[in-house]
């Protein structure tokens, strides 16, 4: 009986110690990125040809990150296509960090079989299809990782539609605000350019391997009217549960048209067009995510009210602000 007891007292004291015992922690997650850099671009083009394209900006992905009361969620950043981590976030995401944001970033969509793919180190050319369970990982791992409830997701251009994807796919149990800059979550017509793919397969050809053969899978994904943008405005461009914003430029010759880079008026959307308030915006594309002002609105929509005044300053194509 004594030696039961003893045994019962120690299967006890085992059970005790195992449910105080830590949980396991996350693993870090994969971004795809290469060491980190500290030096910034001043431009998107800067970026691009600079030696740091694989790397993360200082602050970007840096894992001892805590989350704090007045920053309670993480910030995940998504490149555009032909792009990465640096090329698209070497400007706001250190400043992001700086603010006393947790900032993170994925290198998603490689592929190497396209002409730039092989040309260029450049990611966010791969299949869609594919490379949206790429994003979608890595913002469940970061919301995991980082024990946060649900994370604010900023998407660029093709980012803009892999986050749009990903939330038509899988709701908003990890994600709880959206914001795009330059996005093109309802497809891109380039101008017009990419009305002529239809057009033609509508007399026999169908050019889309070529594009593929040239810039990637991803790029004809993109395209108005594909699949993947079909699939990711089926039954409405947002859900509930999520906050959205869409940051945009009437002179963005690639986020085209216009009205594709916005969401549907709503109670939960909020629709900015940069040239509203400024007129001295010259914002195209890859000036964007180089520009005082659409930092300066981004940092407001992240803190849900507004914390700096939003500058009207002269914004020029490619180069961006300037006058910083």
């Amino acid at each position: 009986m004594k030696l039961g007891r003893i045994a019962a007292s120690l299967v006890s004291l085992a059970m005790v110690a195992g449910l105080a015992s830590p949980a396991v922690a996350a693993p870090v997650p994969e971004s795809n990125t290469d060491g980190y850099t500290d030096v910034r671009a001043d431009n998107v083009m800067e970026a691009m040809f600079s030696d740091y394209v694989t790397q993360a900006p200082k602050g970007v992905n840096d894992w001892s990150c805590k989350l704090t009361p007045q920053h309670p969620k993480p910030i995940i950043l998504l490149h555009g296509a032909y792009m990465s981590t640096y090329t698209a976030w070497s400007d706001f995401g250190p400043r992001l960090a700086e603010e006393g944001f947790c900032v993170y970033s994925i290198n998603y969509g490689r592929e190497e079989d396209s002409v730039f793919a092989k040309l260029f180190d450049l990611n966010g050319t791969g299949a869609i299809d594919e490379s949206v369970e790429q994003v979608s990982a890595f913002v469940k791992a970061v919301v995991e990782y980082t024990g946060a409830e649900k994370a604010t997701v900023v998407g660029y251009s093709e980012g803009g539609l892999q986050g749009q994807l990903m939330l038509k796919r899988y709701g908003s149990k990890y994600v709880d605000r959206f914001i795009t800059i330059g996005g093109v979550q309802k497809g891109t017509t380039l101008l017009g350019i990419a009305k002529l793919i239809p057009q033609l397969q509508s007399v026999g050809v169908d050019v889309t391997p070529l594009v593929a053969s040239i810039g990637g899978q991803g790029t004809n994904d993109m395209v108005v009217e594909s699949d993947i943008v079909k699939e990711a405005n089926a039954g409405g461009d947002v859900i509930p549960g999520v906050q959205y914003t869409a940051i945009s430029s009437k002179y963005d010759g690639v986020a085209y048209p216009l009205e594709n880079t916005q969401f549907t008026p709503g109670p939960n959307v909020k629709n900015i067009v940069l040239q509203d308030t400024c007129s001295k915006d010259f914002s195209d594309h890859l000036s964007q995510v180089y520009s005082e002002r659409v930092y300066a609105l981004l940092l407001n929509e992240l803190y849900g009210k507004q914390v700096v005044e939003v500058p009207c300053q002269v914004v020029l194509p490619f180069l961006g602000t300037t006058d910083k």
